[in-house]
């Protein structure tokens, strides 16, 4: 289950990218891999894992051990919520810095590109983490 996948996703630390099974076809804007079926732009991790495991929870995502958005390989997949996903991203620090302030603070004054990112992802964590 996703206590289970948690549980793992942190006991085994980074994943090998070289491991990885990288898609080459599309890809969105992000770098995750998609395929068009029925009409319909579908990723490529997402479709992996229905493959292997059938259909995903509604609400839950596919996330990944590798932090690589194009890897279908589903030993480095695991599911999880948004929650999951934002401490996911905060224990392996990808949420972005701002110049002027931390990775959980940011310059309420100030309108860089980089605090204003900064402050966006931290209020969608607040929200998600509540």
């Amino acid at each position: 289950g996703k206590l289970v996948d948690n549980c793992l996703a942190s006991i085994m630390g980074p994943i090998d990218k070289s491991d990885c099974i990288e898609w080459t076809g599309a890809k969105d804007s992000h770098g995750y891999g998609e395929r068009k079926i029925g009409g319909r732009a579908r990723s490529t991790h997402r479709l992996a894992w229905e493959e292997a495991n059938g259909p995903i929870p509604k609400g839950i995502q596919v996330l990944h051990r590798c932090d690589n958005p194009a890897c279908h390989n589903i030993d480095h997949l695991f599911l999880g919520t948004q929650k999951d996903n934002i401490v996911d991203a905060q224990a392996k620090g990808r949420f972005p810095v701002a110049k002027h302030g931390t990775r959980t603070k940011y310059n309420r004054g100030c309108r860089c590109n980089d605090c204003r990112q900064a402050e966006s992802v931290y209020m969608k964590a607040r929200y998600w983490m509540r």
